[in-house]
């Protein structure tokens, strides 16, 4: 029989896995919110898209999790709701003509009479962040548009607050047709410094070199 933290890795290492499967068709929720260059490479170098048992990520999911669930217990204290935990959805866009798959997992959803009227992602990490971020929110409307609940939740687990944002307003899908052709890598200026395949990245090593000669 293998150890607790064994056990816990090697599922960890196995949700990483199934997860992390990529089809060139496809085009993932995060994927819109992020530099369309990481997907390019997660596509290029499957290779590199590996699980890195590093603590504070570990932490950060068992964290995740550990919300997940109180989430979970909150909707069945609610009438006529049911908890969909990390439930793929999927829906299709049409991009200059032609139909391209969007996929999602919201953290929990929440189901009534087989429709999806909430969702909710939770989101944790290091103290003294500035909240809402804007890619969390946009995160949150792209699951609104895919899911087509009305109304969706952002929370932030931190270790100096917690705090819930309300979100009402879903993509439409211009809006989603015209993330999935953007170009624009990285989106957001500090998605190199924090991006695990910076070192095999040439727009990361242009601008890396750029900061040093400025």
């Amino acid at each position: 029989m293998s150890s607790p933290l064994s056990y816990i890795l090697k599922r960890l290492r196995e949700e990483h896995e199934l997860r992390a499967r990529r089809e060139p068709d496809v085009f993932w929720v995060t994927d819109l919110t992020l530099c369309p260059r990481k997907r390019e490479l997660e596509l290029a170098l499957p290779a590199l898209n590996v699980w890195r048992p590093e603590p504070h990520l570990i932490h950060a999911i068992l964290l995740h999790r550990g919300v997940e669930e109180f989430i979970v217990d909150y909707l069945l204290e609610q009438p006529d709701l049911d908890p969909l935990v990390e439930h793929e959805f999927e829906r299709e866009v049409s991009v200059d003509g032609q139909p391209v798959l969007v996929k999602g997992r919201p953290d929990v959803s929440a189901e009534s009479y087989e429709e999806i009227v909430e969702v909710f992602e939770v989101k944790t990490g290091r103290a003294g962040q500035e909240i809402p971020h804007p890619h969390h929110i946009e995160q949150v409307r792209y699951y609104l548009w895919l899911t087509g609940a009305e109304k969706g939740w952002l929370l932030y687990v931190l270790p100096d607050r917690m705090a819930e944002f309300e979100v009402k307003e879903a993509f439409t899908d211009e809006d989603v047709a015209n993330a999935i052709k953007s170009t624009e890598a990285p989106r957001y200026d500090w998605e190199c410094k924090y991006c695990h395949l910076r070192a095999f990245c040439p727009i990361a090593s242009r601008r890396e070199v750029k900061k040093r000669e400025g």
